[in-house]
This record gives structure tokens, C-alpha cells and sequence, in this order.
């Protein structure tokens, strides 16, 4: 991405009116009409201000939701113009400082009351046309740099994985999930195993529905609840940013910035200044000897910084307290009784200080060159809890594989047994009762039986061995490309669970005879079909088969009606 583009999507963003950092900085904007309009001391005066101040931002706020939807629905959300940021900035301006002032002559607050509204609302636009695309350019570079830390940290996971060290542990603790998981479901399954070895006194007519009628129960009340519940902590690498690191990187060598950063705090001097009854040339000695004084409490920051590394933040707050301290030691020597030193006035002078030097640090670090982000990044993660953070990816992990083996093989391969049985029940035989043990014996005893041997499948033979569970139930055909080197072990297991559950689905929930199953390369990707004759999909709540599909399908899917025939289509892209 060149400068200017990322330039653009770094003010103009779909991100850039988002409200939320309107409530981050809901403080700060309300209780500046009260700081700045009113006397503390009376008590009266500052609430009513704070009420009037609170319900103009509240309205302020609104308009930002309703403009961003908006503008989003028309754009399709592909972001916002700059125009347009402009002109909401504007609109929120006007509505801040003209609503404030009818509230505060409504409560006839101070003498400012009498200033004309009109007047008021002018001011708050030429604020807020500043101060709306700055909000817009945090919040995009804030959620800009969460999501290159969240694909960061997965890098540095999936490098921690690869050290020999880690191998071994890493071995421990999907051998000690897969146990304890084995062992919970072995323990729930014995009722299972009673229950058969009850009904063999029974004739073998009975015998085969009872048996038909336990397995379907402890497939979908045991193995699914399970399956359902392992797979709900699916993991996320969500570390917060060290904020504290980031900012302190704020105060960055660059000579630039000194002056830059000098100028914008003079300028908030000469701001509040120029509605005083002051001479022009106090104005001037004032804003030169505090040019001055920041300049030089910058630079000898600096060079502090660079003997402490690790005290940016510190070193900033204590720059802008002497800042603020001799700067208001100095309008005291110059100036007599203005409004300039009410106590508040001590606190803006220090809230604007502190804004500029984080505020252009920050914008600094990210625009300098194109590894400023990627540095930010660096600071803000601990790599400390990157091993803890493999471990626990590797743990849920395997709780996920785990989950997708019950809910795609076992649970399908019990319901599949049930189903046999029930159809055959009234040709039944000894020799067909045997083998139907034999089977149920085997899943019931062993679960994880086949779970140990999914890593060397080919694709085909994955696919093979899933339909070939559902033979003499429907009519499977499969037709599949050669497109082995695309995929990897993980994900042709992935595929396997999938087309498993869509069988499974088509069977149970479609009355289904016969299936298509088709996987094959396309422009985008890898395309599985699956199609089948049944009556169609059917509307029910999202589970673990949708789950399945959303882990399997990473560039979407979908389950229509066939627009020949009866039936479904389910088309997974990959």
C-alpha cells in the first residue's frame, strides 16, 4: 500500500465514526464547557453546566451513529470520503456548541449565557471540523493496529511451535486432553454398553429396534452435548496492547516534532488568550517565553528518554506538569486576575500538553515509513506469554479436533448403525444381530478408536472412508480432482467431518435416497458440493454442523434449494 492510500484509509476509514471512541473521550468533552464557562467554586453553576454540556454530547453522539450508518449503507461499506467526514464533523460542531449554549441560557448560566447562540454553535464547528477527523484517524490506526497484533502474536505462536523445546509439551498436552475427554465419554457410555447386554434375552426382532432406538439416544444426547460443548471455546489469541509501552514511545528523536509539538501548545495558549482583555504585546512575550520553555523541557526530555528506556511514560507526565507549572508561574508574572488563571484553566493548560505530545507521537510512530506500525507492534507485545499462549492455543485446539471427530465420525457412525438396524429389523438374522454387536461393541468400547489414525489420510481416501459408513443407507457418488498438494492433513480431515455431517444431514433431516458429492478447483479456490434428492434444507437453529462449516469454509458457504429436482445444494468454499 503506498503512502497516500494508506494515508487515506488511515483518516477515511469504515472505521472512522465509530462511537465508541466518542464514549472513550466523553469525559474530557464534557467538562469542558464547565472548566472553561464556569466558576468551580460555585458548585450551582458547574453542575448546571455539566447537565448542559452532557446533553449536547449525548445528542452530538447520536448524529455520529445516524451519519455513520448512513454513509456506510450508501458506500456498501467501503468507508467514508473525506468531504463527507468533514461535513459530519461540521454538523456535530454546531449541534455541540449551539445546544450548550441554549442549555446554559435556559439555565441562565454566567454571563456567557448572553453570548448569541449562533455564535457559539460557529465556534464548536470550527473545533469539532479539527477534532472529528483526528477521532477518525485514532480509531482506524487503534483497530488498523489491533488486528496486525492479533496476526502478529499468531506468528510469533505458530515460530514458539516449531522450537524443539516446545515439542514435547506441546505433545503432553494434547495426549492429556485426548484422555480426558476419552475417559469422561467412556465413563457416560457404559450405560450404553449395559443397556445392549440387557436386550440379548430379548427376541432378535426386538432386539434390533431397542438397540437401534439406545444408540440413536446416546448419540444425540451424549456424543453431540459433548461435541457441542468442546467446541465452543474455540481460541483466540485476544491480548490487550501494553499501552503503556506505546505511549511512552511517544516521545520520539525527531527535531520536527519538538517545534511541531511546540507551536500546537502555544496555540492553545494563544486560543484561550485571544478571548482575554489582553495587550497584544503580552500576548506575544507570553507565547514566545512558552514556545521557549516547551521547546526546551522537550529536548532534554529526550535525551532523559534515551538514558531510561523503559520510563517514556513517566518522563512525559513530568515534563507536562513543569510545563504546566512554569507556564502558569509565568502568566501570573505578566498578567492580573483573568479568567486564564481560575484553577480549571490549570488543568486544560495540562490535559492540552499531554494530548499533543501522545496525540503526534503516536501519529508519528505509525507514519514513519513502513515499518512504523510494525514497531508499535513490537512494543505492545509481551512476549512472555507467548509460550503460555501456545499451550493454550494447542490445548483448545485439540478440544475443537475432538469436537469435530465426535460430532462428524462417531455420532454420525452410531446413527448410522441405528438406521441399519431399524431397516433391516424385519429380516433380521443371528448372523446380522452378531455383526451389529460386533460394530456397536467396537464404537461403544474404543470412541477414540479411530481418532489416533486421521494423520495420514489422502483426501481420497478420507472422503472414501466417510462414505462408505452410509452404504446400503443411500447412494453415495463422489467425483474429486486432483488437488492433493493443496491441502493439508488438517484440513482434508476438515473436509472428511464435513461432507460427513452434510450426509448426515441429508439422511436424517432430508429424507434423502441419493448424493453427489463433488470437489474440485475453481477460480477463488477449492469448491466441495455436496447434492442430494431429499426435501430440501430445512430451518432449525445454528449448531455444530453450521460451526463445522464456518471452520472448514474460510472464504463463506452456502445450503440451497436445488433449482432442478428435489433436494439441497451445499457448496463449501475453500
Amino acid at each position: 500500500m503506498n503512502d497516500r492510500a494508506f494515508t487515506k484509509e488511515s483518516i477515511c476509514g469504515a472505521h472512522a465514526l465509530d462511537t465508541k471512541i466518542y464514549w472513550y473521550v466523553a469525559p474530557i468533552a464534557i467538562a469542558l464547557s464547565p472548566l472553561l464557562l464556569s466558576n468551580i467554586s460555585d458548585r450551582r453553576e458547574a453542575t448546571l453546566w455539566m447537565v448542559s454540556s452532557s446533553l449536547a454530547y449525548a445528542v452530538l453522539v447520536i448524529w455520529i451513529a445516524f451519519a455513520r450508518r448512513a454513509l456506510l449503507a450508501r458506500r456498501k461499506n467501503r468507508g467514508f470520503t473525506f468531504l463527507s467526514i468533514l461535513a459530519v464533523g461540521a454538523v456535530a460542531g454546531f449541534l455541540k456548541g449551539y445546544l450548550t449554549q441554549i442549555f446554559g441560557t435556559y439555565y441562565g448560566l454566567g454571563s456567557i449565557s448572553n453570548e448569541s447562540s449562533m455564535l457559539s454553535g460557529l465556534r464548536g464547528v470550527v473545533a469539532w471540523i479539527i477534532i472529528v477527523p483526528f477521532l477518525a484517524t485514532f480509531a482506524n490506526l487503534i483497530y488498523r493496529l489491533k488486528s496486525q497484533h492479533q496476526d502478529a502474536l499468531d506468528s510469533l505462536v505458530l515460530i514458539e511451535a516449531t522450537k524443539f523445546g516446545n515439542q514435547e509439551a506441546i505433545k503432553n498436552v494434547k495426549s492429556t486432553a485426548r484422555d480426558q475427554i476419552e475417559n469422561e465419554l467412556s465413563i457416560l457410555l457404559t450405560v450404553t454398553r449395559q443397556q445392549i447386554l440387557d436386550f440379548q434375552h430379548e427376541p432378535i426382532e426386538l432386539q434390533f429396534e431397542k438397540i437401534s432406538k439406545v444408540l440413536t439416544l446416546s448419540a444425540t444426547e451424549i456424543v453431540r452435548p459433548m461435541s457441542h460443548q468442546l467446541s465452543l471455546g474455540k481460541f483466540h489469541l485476544d491480548v490487550n496492547f501494553r499501552w503503556r509501552k506505546i505511549l511512552g514511545g511517544s516521545l520520539r528523536n525527531n527535531p520536527f516534532l519538538i517545534w511541531f509539538n511546540s507551536s500546537l501548545i502555544v496555540l492553545g495558549t494563544l486560543f484561550t488568550l485571544a478571548s482575554e482583555k489582553i495587550s497584544f504585546s503580552t500576548i506575544l512575550i507570553v507565547s514566545v517565553l512558552q514556545f521557549g520553555l516547551v521547546a526546551c523541557s522537550l529536548h532534554l526530555a529526550k535525551r532523559l528518554k534515551a538514558r531510561m528506556r523503559s520510563r517514556g511514560l513517566s518522563i512525559i507526565i513530568c515534563v507536562d506538569l513543569f510545563i504546566t507549572f512554569v507556564s502558569w508561574t509565568m502568566m501570573n508574572r505578566f498578567m492580573d486576575d483573568y479568567l486564564i488563571l481560575l484553577p480549571q484553566r490549570l488543568f486544560l493548560n495540562f490535559l492540552w500538553t499531554m494530548l499533543v505530545l501522545v496525540g503526534t507521537g503516536f501519529l508519528s510512530n505509525v507514519f514513519s515509513g513502513k515499518d512504523g506500525d510494525t514497531s508499535l507492534i513490537l512494543l505492545a507485545i509481551d512476549e512472555s506469554r507467548v509460550g503460555n499462549l501456545l499451550l493454550e492455543r494447542e490445548l483448545q485446539q485439540t478440544k475443537y479436533d475432538i469436537a469435530r471427530y465426535l460430532h462428524g465420525n462417531l455420532q454420525s457412525r452410531m446413527m448410522a448403525l441405528s438406521l441399519t438396524l431399524d431397516m433391516t429389523k424385519d429380516k433380521s438374522s443371528k448372523h446380522e444381530l452378531d455383526s451389529a454387536l460386533s460394530i456397536a461393541e467396537s464404537l461403544l468400547n474404543s470412541p477414540f478408536a479411530e481418532y489416533v489414525f486421521l494423520e495420514d489420510q489422502s483426501l481420497k481416501e478420507e472422503v472414501s472412508k466417510v462414505v462408505s459408513r452410509w452404504t446400503g443407507l443411500l447412494v453415495v457418488e463422489t467425483y474429486i480432482e486432483d488437488i492433493e498438494e493443496r491441502l493439508s492433513g488438517h484440513l482434508k480431515r476438515a473436509v472428511g467431518a464435513a461432507i460427513e455431517e452434510a450426509i448426515a444431514n441429508a439422511l436424517r433431516h432430508g429424507f434423502a435416497k441419493s448424493v453427489w458429492i463433488r470437489i474440485y478447483e475453481d477460480t477463488p479456490g477449492i469448491v466441495v458440493e455436496v447434492i442430494d434428492d431429499g426435501v430440501g434444507p430445512r430451518a432449525h437453529d445454528a449448531g455444530m454442523g453450521s460451526r463445522l462449516y464456518d471452520s472448514v469454509a474460510t472464504k463463506g458457504w452456502s445450503l440451497q434449494f436445488r433449482l432442478e429436482g428435489t433436494g439441497s445444494i451445499l457448496e463449501l468454499h475453500l
